[in-house]
């Protein structure tokens, strides 16, 4: 188990685990590799691509980045000069963007859009008017270009900063 942080026996359907290795992983990436490891075990293949595939369907959505804890868990351990690992890490980030562009409101942006017009909406207009421009924000590009990605992980931060903004300012003239 050199350079690998779980393995798994197909034919007994054990996992196992390098501690010195596993423990160091952040624990997105961990629960990356235990179920690309039960991939090869439920779907009874030695093929990465697939038991990479497994993990990515199991994972995506779950958590805010997941779609880019899953390209870093590969990029952590993966070596790019390898041809069959960039092969890899180039899969599991054409899952990304094929997901990402059939989930545009990256998991539920629009209730938070809705959620936050409705909290502001009893403070004043322009508060209301606010929140719907974030909701707004988050939905704006539905197609994922590579660099989209990125715009709605900023979209998010500036978001959050914003609201703490406005509660901070409500509590004052509240």
């Amino acid at each position: 188990m050199v350079g690998t942080p779980c393995a798994c026996d197909r034919q007994t359907a054990t996992i196992y685990i390098n501690p010195i290795l596993y423990s160091k992983l952040p624990p997105f990436e961990r629960k990356f590799w235990i179920l690309h490891e039960k991939g090869h075990i439920v779907l009874n293949t030695a093929d990465e691509l697939k038991a990479d595939k497994y993990a990515f369907d199991k994972l995506a959505g779950t958590e805010w980045r997941s779609l880019k804890q899953m390209i870093g868990a590969l990029e952590h351990l993966l070596d790019s000069n390898n041809s069959f690992h960039q092969e890899r890490i180039d899969h599991i980030y054409n899952l990304a963007l094929q997901w990402d562009k059939t989930h545009p409101v990256l998991n539920g942006a629009i209730i938070a859009g809705d959620d936050l017009k409705e909290m502001f909406a009893n403070q004043n207009s322009t508060f209301s008017n606010l929140a719907a421009l974030m909701g707004q924000m988050m939905i704006l590009n539905k197609t994922t270009t590579e660099e989209n990605i990125q715009k709605k992980d900023n979209t998010l931060v500036l978001m959050a900063l914003a609201v703490g903004v406005m509660l901070i300012i409500t509590k004052f003239l509240g």
